[in-house]
């Protein structure tokens, strides 16, 4: 079952984030990775972010779906629901957010071993610091999951939208989600929603998202180690 398999991801990512915060070395080389990656997002997909048809939907997977930011309270509101989320969501969007959720998971056991090959007390990242720890961890079947990850969530998304009012529900779930103290999830999927509705058509946009993500993949593979 779907609800199933999102409940596992958020216990290993729960468990992830303990061990970060009992690792002090950890927790201070995940807080110099995840900005460097936010702005390497940022740079390569910078023509998408001021793009008049892509750029909602560019930030949202920078700042909701593939960026640094903290999950734990929307991870906390699927916890309390996962019993009940397939009565209370359409599959479309159950399908969305466990892909969210395993993306988010693979992100962060990757952002881990990354984190784990950097010198200890680094206060700088530099590219050629980073370009050597990812291609020492190597995990080439799970980088490759994960840009998949990223196009199959906008996928579903992109489904999730063609749905007859689905915007109207989702903006009429803000004041039942807030009373139930699920405010953070009811807003993940509704950014989603407006971002993908806004760019009539996610194929091209996903394309090119998952192209030089895996280019520039390959080309840290290759390099001389």
């Amino acid at each position: 079952m779907i609800a199933e398999r999102v409940m596992a991801g958020l216990r290993e990512i729960n468990h992830l984030r303990s061990l970060s915060q009992k690792n002090p070395d950890l927790k201070a080389s995940l807080a110099l990775l995840r900005p460097w990656q936010a702005a390497r997002l940022s740079q390569t997909h910078a023509d998408l972010l001021t793009s008049s048809r892509y750029a909602k939907a560019a930030r949202f997977f920078l700042d909701d779906i593939y960026g640094p930011h903290d999950f734990s309270q929307r991870d906390a509101d699927l916890v309390r629901i996962v019993p009940a989320i397939e009565r209370l969501l359409p599959q479309q969007a159950i399908r969305t957010v466990a892909h969210a959720v395993e993306l988010n998971l693979l992100t962060e056991l990757l952002d881990h071993d990354l984190a784990l090959r950097l010198p200890v007390g680094l206060e700088i990242l530099t590219p050629a610091q980073y370009a050597q720890a990812y291609a020492v961890v190597e995990k080439k079947n799970d980088r490759i999951r994960q840009i998949e990850l990223v196009q199959l969530t906008g996928q579903e998304l992109d489904k999730l939208v063609r749905l007859p009012l689905m915007g109207s529900a989702l903006r009429m779930m803000r004041k039942p989600a807030a009373l139930a103290g699920l405010s953070s999830l009811q807003q993940f999927l509704e950014r989603g929603f407006d971002a993908f509705h806004s760019m009539k058509g996610a194929d091209d946009f996903l394309r090119l998202v998952s192209e030089r993500e895996r280019d520039l993949m390959q080309a840290l593979f290759n390099q001389p180690r």
